[in-house]
């Protein structure tokens, strides 16, 4: 048999109703089914003409937005009432059941019944009269022969009692039913879902006009939030558009992202900083030049100290070569020497703090051999 369903239009009921929609498994209810002419006839039940089975058989539920399709000859309808609620990959809910569940959910004084629920149905023009008012007797005699079959009726409260076993509902005397918990939680959640990319955006635009205020207006001048919207970011794979639909904390991070931008280029600025698009490139080309700036005042101050240094090592050397050594001392500072790796002590001595060490070491065992010479001179 062919499975045929109602579509549900995208903007005839609210997001929240289909988004819970993407929640549960199929509902598997009692197929709605229609005879044959021939069938009809052996079963007694009038009523139906044989251009219905030319034109295709007319189900029970009808509509623009139906999409019901034609059934062979001598064969029944098989009709299955799809979920209100499925996953997020699953075909668009039946129609008339989002239709129900709405007048479920809807803020009214008096109690929703089953028949409520068929009145909205009739109210919208979706009952096909030709099976509106369809008696007890002729519904149970087709059951009774063997065939699956349910008025609007049965059928709209058979999906009541499913909504109720899967938790949605409860239901109370009388037909009486109230939603539960569980399902205004769930609405409540898609109606959060729902509006949360509207209000995303806008606090979105609020939050970028608030960052870029700061910047000079020939800078921002040529930026459209529109177009920065839209466009996907180079360094991230995504639209601002796409990151709205974010979970939460991803969500949170890209803000946290945008926010940050100028206190990366404050205290950190490099050439390739992710500016998500934003009109920092200016800011960005000042941040660089004050720290090239900053890098070049740093350099020389270093360079003023190295040479300081270098100078108060050797006129330190110089001055305990001519205490330690003599006039020997002038000699001795220019003349390669072993103990400071071949080169001269005045060398290493410039070179660095440790060459100065080695030239001092270099010294003290100079000075030593020259007070041992003397001593076996006298």
């Amino acid at each position: 048999m062919t499975l045929q369903h109602l579509v549900l239009d995208h903007w005839e009921f609210p997001a929240e109703v289909r988004e819970l929609s993407r929640q549960v498994k199929v509902i598997n209810a009692p197929r709605i089914a229609q005879l044959s002419l021939t069938d009809q006839r052996e079963k007694g039940l009038g009523g139906f003409s044989g251009a219905d089975l030319d034109d295709g058989l007319c189900p029970f539920m009808s509509g623009k937005q139906s999409g019901i399709a034609a059934r062979e000859r001598l064969r029944v309808t098989d009709f299955v009432i799809w979920s209100l609620i499925k996953t997020l990959s699953a075909a668009a809910v039946a129609e008339w059941q989002a239709a129900v569940l709405e007048a479920l959910l809807a803020p009214t004084k008096s109690p929703f019944r089953t028949r409520n629920g068929l009145a909205t149905l009739r109210i919208r023009r979706w009952l096909d009269p030709s099976v509106d008012g369809i008696s007890d007797e002729i519904a149970c005699g087709v059951r009774e022969s063997g065939i699956p079959f349910n008025s609007p009726s049965d059928a709209v409260g058979e999906y009541l009692k499913q909504l109720e076993r899967l938790g949605f509902v409860h239901s109370g005397l009388t037909e009486i039913w109230r939603p539960s918990h569980t399902l205004q939680a769930r609405i409540d959640k898609a109606r959060e879902l729902r509006e949360r990319p509207v209000k995303r955006t806008r606090e979105l635009r609020h939050f970028v006009e608030e960052l870029i205020s700061c910047l000079p207006a020939g800078e921002t001048a040529a930026f459209v939030f529109e177009q920065w919207w839209d466009s996907t970011l180079p360094q991230r794979g995504y639209s601002p558009r796409d990151a709205v639909g974010f979970v939460e904390t991803k969500w949170r991070s890209f803000k946290n992202d945008l926010d940050n931008i100028e206190t990366q280029i404050r205290f950190s600025p490099r050439e390739r900083l992710d500016l998500i698009g934003l009109p920092y490139q200016g800011a960005l080309s000042r941040a660089l030049e004050r720290k090239h700036a900053e890098e070049a005042v740093r350099e020389r101050a270093r360079q003023t100290k190295l040479e300081a240094d270098r100078v108060a090592r050797v006129a330190d050397l110089r001055n305990s070569a001519l205490g330690q050594i003599g006039e020997e001392a002038e000699i001795w500072l220019l003349a390669a020497n072993a103990g400071t790796g071949g080169l001269s002590p005045i060398d290493v001595t410039s070179d660095s703090e440790a060459g100065y060490e080695h030239a001092v070491r270099a010294l003290h065992h100079r000075a030593r051999r020259l007070r041992q010479s003397n001593e076996r001179a006298n």
